[in-house]
């Protein structure tokens, strides 16, 4: 798939998200068949835009840590393919991310709970 097509297939979100509009995975990841290997679609999109991921670094979506209205499970920000919303980073900083983010979410809705 050529630079060119895999950005066909994007959407363009008010918040300028790139979101993938194909195929995805389980998990919501937008993925793209490439010479027979299929990659998630913000990997492939990173690599041929901007350069190679290091094989140690896995990619954390900056666009997700400005929006904490995402419900678990569904985010669409794992279809965001804009490599300037991606940032290499280890799978335990991603991890650790992933986590921060889902505590801000749930701070975030009991801080607008009303009480008893």
């Amino acid at each position: 798939m050529t630079p060119e097509r895999l950005l066909e297939r994007v959407i363009i979100s008010p918040d300028g998200c790139w979101i993938f509009n194909g195929a995805t995975n389980d998990s919501g990841y937008g993925v793209v068949r490439v010479g027979g290997v299929l990659w998630k679609a913000h990997r492939y999109s990173f690599t041929v835009l901007l350069g190679p991921i290091p094989p140690t670094l896995d990619l954390g979506h900056l666009c997700h840590d400005r929006d904490l209205s995402c419900p678990p499970g569904i985010c669409l920000h794992r279809r965001c393919i804009r490599p300037g919303h991606l940032m290499p980073m280890t799978i335990d900083e991603n991890r650790h991310e992933a986590v921060r983010k889902r505590n801000e979410r749930i701070r975030e809705r009991y801080a607008h709970a009303p009480t008893n």
